[in-house]
């Protein structure tokens, strides 16, 4: 397995954009998640992070050599396959056991936090937003 950053067009290192080859697959990860892959001729897209956010599409278009429009397009076709490439599948029970009523609860601020929590990148003013009740 080979693991490199993307570079930019100036050849300039990419952070936490990259490029895998394993056994004649290619795939892009952004931060923690695969986002694409070839394998054998054919384009897999996670179904949920393909397009998850301006920063994700710029590379995976440029992983891709396309416009967003053009991946769309290849998706409604059926040319593309998006799929699990994050085995999310594996996350049901815990989707199931989230309590929507009190995350609709929760204030942005609050949210951003628990973001930065499982992202693994909180702060100590992030633990504290999150110890604040409802």
């Amino acid at each position: 397995m080979k693991v490199q950053n993307m570079t930019s067009a100036r050849g300039n290192t990419i952070a936490n954009q990259f490029i895998i080859n394993d056994k004649g697959e290619e795939y892009f990860q952004s931060y923690r998640s695969i986002i694409a892959k070839k394998s054998q001729g054919k384009i897999y897209l996670d179904e949920y992070f393909w397009d998850y956010s301006v920063t994700t599409g710029k590379y995976r278009n440029d992983f891709l050599g396309e416009k967003k429009i053009d991946t769309q397009r290849k998706i409604d076709s059926g040319e593309y396959i998006l799929t699990d490439l994050n085995k999310w599948g594996i996350m049901k029970e815990f989707k199931e056991a989230i309590n929507n009523e009190a995350i609709n609860r929760l204030s942005l601020r609050k949210l951003k936090a628990l973001d930065r929590l499982l992202d693994g990148k909180a702060t100590t003013k992030d633990r504290e937003i999150l110890k604040q009740g409802v």
